[in-house]
C-alpha cells in the first residue's frame, strides 16, 4: 500500500508540474539582428569652414575608436573611417539642406549608403558636431540600406537605427562626445542586457527621456517616445 500511495504521489507531483509548466509559457525569443558585414569603407568628406583640420584628425581617431572597441564588439563586422575617396561618403557640411535635422543618412540613386552632418547647424542647436557625425555613422553601419527593420514584440517592424532610442546619451573618447547606440538585444523580444552601450536601457524595444524609435505597422508609421521633434535627424523621412 505504501509504495502504491507513493507511485500515485509521483504522478500526481508530475501531472502538477505540466499544468503549472502550461499556465507560465515562456516568451519566443525572436532572432536578433544579423551581424554587420567586414571590411566597410567610410570616407569623411570635409565640405564645412565651421571645423579646423585639427578637430577633423581628433574626430576620426575617436570615431575609429568607437568603431573598433565599442561598436563592432557589440554588432560584429568591421569598418574603417578616413578621408581616402572611394568609401561610402559622410559629408560634414555647414547648414542642413533639410530644415531641423542636424544630420541624416540614406541611399543615394544608386543604392550608396551616405550621411550628413551639419556642423553649424548643430552648434546653433547646442550639439557636439561630433555626436551628429558618430549618430550618423552607426546608424549607417546598422541600417545601410536605410531600411531595415526587425520584429517587435507586437508583430510590428522596427526600424533598425542604433542611435535613435538612446540619442540624448553620450560618452567621450580622447575627449571627443560620441553618441551612445543601442546592441542587437535592444531589438531582440526577450534580449539579454545590456541594450545599449552605456547600459542605461533595462530592456528592449525602450528609449530614453530623449529617445525615440520608429515602428512600421499595418503600413502606417509608429513614433515611441516623444522626442522625435528633437531629434538629430527630425523631419528628414517618414518609412
Amino acid at each position: 500500500m505504501t509504495v502504491i500511495l507513493i507511485i500515485l504521489g509521483l504522478i500526481i507531483a508530475g501531472v502538477s508540474l505540466l499544468l503549472g509548466r502550461r499556465h507560465h509559457p515562456k516568451v519566443p525569443k525572436t532572432p536578433g539582428p544579423a551581424p554587420l558585414p567586414n571590411g566597410v569603407h567610410l570616407t569623411l568628406v570635409v565640405q564645412s569652414t565651421s571645423v579646423s583640420p585639427t578637430e577633423v584628425a581628433t574626430y576620426l581617431e575617436a570615431q575609429q575608436m568607437q568603431i573598433d572597441l565599442d561598436f563592432s564588439s557589440a554588432w560584429g563586422g568591421s569598418a574603417t573611417i578616413d578621408r581616402s575617396p572611394g568609401g561610402w561618403p559622410v559629408y560634414l557640411q555647414d547648414v542642413s539642406d533639410v530644415q531641423n535635422a542636424l544630420g541624416y543618412h540614406d541611399v543615394d540613386s544608386k543604392g550608396v549608403p551616405f550621411g550628413r552632418v551639419f556642423v553649424q547647424t548643430a552648434k546653433d542647436a547646442n550639439v557636439p558636431w561630433q555626436t551628429v557625425a558618430s549618430h550618423e555613422v552607426l546608424e549607417i553601419l546598422g541600417d545601410s540600406n536605410a531600411n531595415t527593420f526587425d520584429l517587435g514584440p507586437d508583430g510590428c517592424q522596427w526600424v533598425q537605427e542604433t542611435g535613435d532610442p538612446v540619442e540624448d546619451q553620450s560618452y567621450f573618447r580622447m575627449g571627443v562626445p560620441l553618441s551612445d547606440f543601442v546592441t542587437p538585444s535592444w531589438f531582440t523580444v526577450g534580449g539579454q542586457h545590456p541594450f545599449d552601450f552605456l547600459r542605461v536601457l533595462k530592456a528592449p524595444f525602450t528609449v530614453t527621456a530623449g529617445g525615440y524609435a520608429q515602428e512600421v505597422c499595418n503600413g502606417k508609421v509608429k513614433v515611441i517616445g516623444g522626442a522625435a521633434d528633437k531629434s538629430v535627424d527630425r523631419d528628414y523621412k517618414d518609412y
